[in-house]
């Protein structure tokens, strides 16, 4: 994946997951081996999307600004967003740094740090 694909692709999946809260395409996106380490949390791809079913639950107005996106131009990409909306009506934000490792063009290994640090539910 060259580095305008891999901007596109993380762009892509921001806008359909997390801000279009479309879970019916996560398998599009990550790869059913994916390994988390996210703040100290390892998730699996069963509860990566279970956070994304609770936050369609209880998210509106979702959006995703992005500060950079890196990518090696080879299987690895870098972001700095922030996250806003509405969680059960109050408005919440936060910025996320994460660094991903592609795999047959799905997200295989994620690292990430967020301000304040979110809560992930467990299966």
């Amino acid at each position: 994946m060259n580095q305008q694909e891999a901007r596109q692709f993380i762009k892509n999946l921001y806008h359909d997951i997390w801000e279009g809260h479309a879970v019916e395409k996560f398998n599009h996106y990550y790869h059913p081996e994916v390994s988390t380490d996210l703040a100290g949390k390892d998730l699996n791809f069963s509860e990566i999307k279970l956070h994304a079913l609770t936050m369609k639950e209880q998210w509106l107005n979702t959006k995703v600004v992005f500060e950079d996106i890196i990518s090696d131009g080879q299987d690895k990409i870098a972001v700095r967003f922030n996250m806003s909306g509405l969680k059960q009506g109050e408005p919440v934000s936060f910025e996320m740094i994460g660094i991903y490792e592609l795999k047959d063009h799905k997200l295989y290994k994620i690292f990430g740090l967020s301000n304040p640090a979110m809560v992930y539910p467990k299966e």
